[in-house]
């Protein structure tokens, strides 16, 4: 596994404008696409309790980051956007 995040995502990322990627970002963006299905995130990443995933790992998008991030994709492409936005962010330190 880490040598296809090296080799393959970490570029892809790159030319995205990503430009620090690893498994932690990867695994909250995993449990915040699952936000509403906390079960379904807890299995996929193998969390022996839900509290792990939703404490730990799911993010909170808030509505106005989501359509600022959909407004600059549009901006940059030049069409609106109806896809699903997640925004990586590295975890904060506690």
């Amino acid at each position: 596994p880490r040598d296809h995040l090296d080799d393959v995502l970490k570029p892809l990322a790159q030319s995205a404008g990503v430009e620090a990627l690893d498994f932690q970002m990867l695994r909250r963006t995993c449990a915040t696409y699952f936000r509403q299905d906390v079960k379904s995130a807890q299995a996929q990443l193998r969390h022996a309790t839900p509290t792990t995933t939703a404490g730990v790992y799911q993010q909170t998008i808030s509505a106005d980051h989501r359509a600022a991030v959909e407004a600059l994709d549009a901006e940059f492409t030049g069409r609106a956007t109806t896809k699903k936005v997640v925004v990586l962010q590295p975890r904060r330190a506690q």
